[in-house]
């Protein structure tokens, strides 16, 4: 998949119902992030009973990310393939 885009806003977040640590693994893609006063984010939310990241939390595999904005925030941090 190839995407350009000002923002890039790619969250998964846990709640009371399913407090469980959460997973983003993105493949085979670009992201292109166009806007310079843009902003990009990945972000996988932690377990809301143990606060600790899931194994593997974010995973980039085969895939490149080209960005204008100084503000690039992945968290945690990912794991590339």
């Amino acid at each position: 998949m190839e995407a350009k885009a000002g923002y890039f806003d790619i969250e998964a977040y846990s709640d009371e119902r399913h407090p469980e640590a959460k997973r983003v693994h993105i493949t085979g893609s670009s992201l292109r992030q166009s806007y310079r006063n843009g902003d990009f984010r990945i972000l996988a939310d932690a377990d809301q009973r143990t606060l600790t990241f899931a194994p593997h939390a974010v995973v980039l595999e085969q895939t490149t990310i080209l960005h204008k904005t100084l503000d690039v925030m992945i968290v945690p941090e990912p794991e590339i393939r």
